[in-house]
C-alpha cells in the first residue's frame, strides 16, 4: 500500500518583533558602492594613481624646501595648498567621467531602482548612499592629501611657527575640499540620473567641466573683463578659495556672486535628482 503524502500548512505567521528605523540605512548603499569599485583594480589605479603621485609631488616639495634648503621650491605658504587642491580638482573630473557618471544610470537602465524604492529606503537614503559613494573617493583624491601635506609641513618645518601664522590652514583645507567635492557630486548624480547610458553622463559632465572656463575666456574676450569668471564652474571654485586660504584672488568678482552661482548649480542638481528619483517608498 503506498504511503500517504504529507502536506505541510505553511500558512502566513506573524512576525512579532519590532520595526526600527536607522538614519544609516544610506550607508549601505555607499558601503556596497565603495567595495564595488575597490574590486576593480585597474580603475582604482586610474582614478587614484595620478593624484597620489601629484600629492607625493608636492611632499617632496616640502621636505626638499626645509631639509634641503632648496629656495625656489618656496615658500611654503596657504596659497600653495590652495593650488595643490585646485590641481586635484582636474582627478575629480577622471572619477566623476568615469566612476560617478554610471552610479544611477545603472540603477535606471537595469530597473534597479524600483527594487531599492520598494525596500524600506526613501529617495533620500538612495541619494545618500550615492552621494556617500563619490565623497569617498573625491576625499581620497582632496582632503586627505591636502591635511597630510599639513602634516607633512609641521614635520618637515618649524611648526610652532607656521602654526602661529596659520594655524586656520586646516579648516581651510576642509572647507574648500567640501566646495570641490560636494558641488561636483551633485552635478555628476544629476547628470548619470538624466541617462540610462552613463557614457552620456560622462560626456556632459566634461562639457561642462572643459567648456566653462572656455566660455569664461570667450566672454572674457569679448567684455575685457574678469567679472564674467561666473560663468565658470572651477573660476567659481578658485575664487571662493582665495577667500578661505587669505590671498587676493584672480578674478574682480565679489565671492558672493560665485558662492551664489554654486549654490544655483547644486540647487539645479537637487531639484533634478528629486524629478528623476521616483518609485514606492516604503517606509515604517
Amino acid at each position: 500500500m503506498p504511503e500517504q503524502a504529507t502536506i505541510h500548512d505553511q500558512t502566513y505567521r506573524h512576525w512579532n518583533g519590532s520595526l526600527r528605523s536607522s538614519t544609516m540605512r544610506w550607508w549601505t548603499i555607499s558601503w556596497a558602492g565603495i567595495k564595488l569599485i575597490v574590486q576593480r583594480k585597474l580603475l582604482l589605479l586610474l582614478v587614484l594613481g595620478p593624484p597620489t603621485i601629484h600629492f607625493v609631488a608636492q611632499g617632496i616639495r616640502i621636505y626638499a624646501f626645509h631639509l634641503l634648503r632648496f629656495a625656489p621650491l618656496g615658500p611654503i605658504n596657504p596659497v600653495l595648498f590652495h593650488n595643490f587642491l585646485l590641481g586635484q580638482s582636474f582627478f575629480l573630473v577622471i572619477f566623476c567621467v568615469f566612476v560617478g557618471s554610471g552610479l544611477i544610470a545603472r540603477d535606471l537602465r537595469d530597473h534597479a531602482l524600483q527594487f531599492y524604492l520598494s525596500k524600506p529606503i526613501t529617495r533620500l537614503d538612495y541619494v545618500l548612499g550615492k552621494m556617500g559613494i563619490v565623497l569617498v573617493f573625491l576625499s581620497l583624491i582632496t582632503l586627505l592629501p591636502g591635511l597630510l601635506l599639513f602634516l607633512l609641513e609641521l614635520a618637515f618645518g618649524d611648526a610652532g611657527d607656521f602654526l602661529s601664522r596659520y594655524y586656520w590652514l586646516p579648516g581651510s583645507i576642509i572647507a574648500f575640499s567640501f566646495l570641490l567635492t560636494i558641488p561636483t557630486g551633485l552635478l555628476i548624480l544629476a547628470l548619470s540620473s538624466l541617462t540610462h547610458n552613463g557614457r552620456y553622463a560622462a560626456i556632459g559632465f566634461a562639457a561642462i567641466g572643459i567648456f566653462s572656463p572656455v566660455v569664461y575666456e570667450i566672454l572674457h574676450g569679448i567684455f575685457r573683463t574678469t567679472r564674467v569668471a561666473f560663468v565658470s564652474l572651477w573660476a567659481n571654485m578658485e575664487q571662493i578659495g582665495a577667500l578661505l586660504f587669505d590671498f587676493s584672488p584672480r578674478y574682480q568678482l565679489h565671492w558672493g556672486w560665485s558662492l551664489l552661482t554654486l549654490s544655483l548649480w547644486m540647487g539645479v542638481s537637487i531639484w533634478i535628482l528629486r524629478r528623476r528619483i521616483q518609485g514606492i517608498e516604503v517606509v515604517e
